[in-house]
C-alpha cells in the first residue's frame, strides 16, 4: 500500500510505502492537512495511518474495524471534517456501517445505516467532508405495507448528520457513482444496454439532485454507441458545474472494462449534457473525477501500470504530469477500484495498491 501526496499545485510528491501488503486504499484531507489513509489489511481487517503536516512521515497503522464475515466487507471510504475528524463508512456483515475518528486519531463506536452495499465508485467524499453512499435497501417486514423497491442514497454532513435520499428518479438505471457536497448531490449512472460477468454497458449519465436532495431524471452522455458506454464517474467542480467523466469502446471487446476516456462538463441547471471531449485514446481503465480548486481532477490507469490525468479549469480539461514510479495493478480489484483519489481546496491525494502489492500515495498542490 502506498500513497502519494501533492504539496505542490499541478505536481504529485514522490510516493510511501505504508503497508507490505493491503487492497483498496481510500484517504482523507483534514483542512489543517493532516492525512489519513483506510486499507484492507491481513485477514480483511481494516487498517488505518495517519499523518499530521507538522511530521514528515506517517504515523504507525491500527485496527479501525474487526474483520467482515462477507465478501466486500473489505470496501471503506473516508472523508475529512471540518473540525478535523474523519468519516470512515464501510460494509460489513450486509449493511452499510460508519465510525468517526477523531481529531485527536482515536476510532469511535461504529452505527449501523442500514441494509446495503457498495459497487464500483459508490462511495465518495468531498473536501467540504460530505460523505455520500449507495445504496441502501429499504427493508419492509409488514406484510400490508407494499414494498418500496428505491434505492437510498446515505448522505453525511457535518452540519445534519446522515439522511437518506431516494433515488427513485434514475428508474431503472444502474448507479455505480455518486458525489454529494453540503448544497448537492449527483449520481453517475448507466442506461443499461446490456449486462454480463464483465459489469453493465450502455448510456452513462449524470443524475443531479435540487433542494432537499431531491435526485432528478437522469442526463444522458454524448455516445455514437449506446451498447459501449460504461464507467460513468460524476462530481461537482469547484465553481458548481457537473461534470462528467465516462468511457467509450471504439470496437466490441467482450469481457474487457479498457476504453478511451471522455469528459462532458454542464452548468448547474443544463438540461442535457454538451459535446464531449476525449482526454486518453488509449485503452484505459476507471476515470474518477473529484473536484479540485475552482475546477475538478480526473484520474484513470493507463496501459504500462501508469497514470493518467487531467485538470478541469473552468469547464475544460487539459492535461497534467502524472505520479512517477511504479503506478496502478490490477491486483484485487474485481470491478472495484483499487486505488482512490481524495482533494481538498488546494490539495489532491491519490492512493493505490501497485503491482508488488504494496499501497502507494501520492500527493498533488
Amino acid at each position: 500500500v502506498r500513497v502519494a501526496v501533492a504539496r505542490r499545485l499541478g505536481r504529485f510528491g514522490a510516493a510511501t510505502t505504508l503497508a507490505a501488503r493491503g487492497l483498496r486504499p481510500t484517504s482523507a484531507i483534514a483542512p489543517d492537512g493532516t492525512v489519513t489513509v483506510v486499507w484492507e489489511g491481513a485477514h480483511g481487517t481494516l487498517r488505518v495511518a495517519r499523518r499530521r503536516p507538522d511530521r514528515p512521515r506517517f504515523a504507525a497503522s491500527m485496527p479501525l474495524a474487526q474483520r467482515g464475515s462477507q465478501r466486500g466487507d473489505e470496501l471503506a471510504e473516508a472523508a475529512a471534517q471540518p473540525d478535523g475528524s474523519v468519516v470512515v463508512i464501510y460494509e460489513s456483515g450486509g449493511h452499510l456501517r460508519a465510525v468517526t475518528i477523531s481529531a485527536a486519531g482515536r476510532p469511535g463506536a461504529p452505527a449501523t445505516l442500514g441494509n446495503g452495499g457498495f459497487t464500483h465508485d459508490s462511495t465518495r467524499a468531498a473536501p467540504d467532508g460530505t460523505l455520500a453512499a449507495c445504496c441502501v435497501r429499504p427493508v419492509v417486514s409488514d406484510p400490508n405495507v407494499p414494498p418500496d423497491t428505491a434505492a437510498r442514497v446515505a448522505v453525511y454532513r457535518a452540519e445534519t448528520g446522515w439522511r437518506l435520499a431516494s433515488a427513485g428518479a434514475v428508474g431503472r438505471d444502474a448507479i455505480e457513482t455518486v458525489f454529494g457536497t453540503a448544497t448537492d448531490l449527483v449520481l453517475g449512472t448507466i442506461e443499461v444496454d446490456q449486462g454480463g460477468d464483465a459489469g453493465v454497458l450502455g448510456v452513462p449519465s449524470l443524475a443531479r439532485a435540487g433542494a432537499g436532495d431531491a435526485i432528478a431524471a437522469p442526463l444522458r452522455a454524448p455516445v455514437i454507441r449506446r451498447s459501449r458506454g460504461l464507467a460513468p464517474s460524476a462530481a461537482i467542480d469547484g465553481s458548481g458545474r457537473s461534470v462528467l467523466l465516462f468511457q467509450e469502446k471504439a470496437r466490441s471487446q467482450p469481457f474487457s472494462r479498457t476504453a478511451p476516456v471522455y469528459a462532458s462538463v454542464a452548468a448547474p441547471n443544463a438540461t442535457a449534457l454538451p459535446s464531449r471531449r476525449r482526454l486518453d485514446a488509449r485503452a484505459a481503465y476507471e476515470p474518477a473525477v473529484r473536484p479540485f480548486g475552482s475546477g475538478a481532477i480526473g484520474v484513470w490507469q493507463v496501459p504500462g501500470a501508469r497514470w493518467g490525468v487531467a485538470i478541469e479549469r473552468d469547464g475544460t480539461f487539459r492535461q497534467a504530469p502524472a505520479p512517477a514510479g511504479p503506478g496502478p495493478s490490477t491486483l484485487g480489484e474485481d470491478f472495484n477500484y483499487a486505488y482512490d483519489i481524495q482533494t481538498s481546496a488546494r490539495h489532491a491525494v491519490l492512493g493505490w495498491v501497485a503491482s508488488d502489492g504494496s499501497v502507494r500515495v501520492s500527493e498533488l498542490s
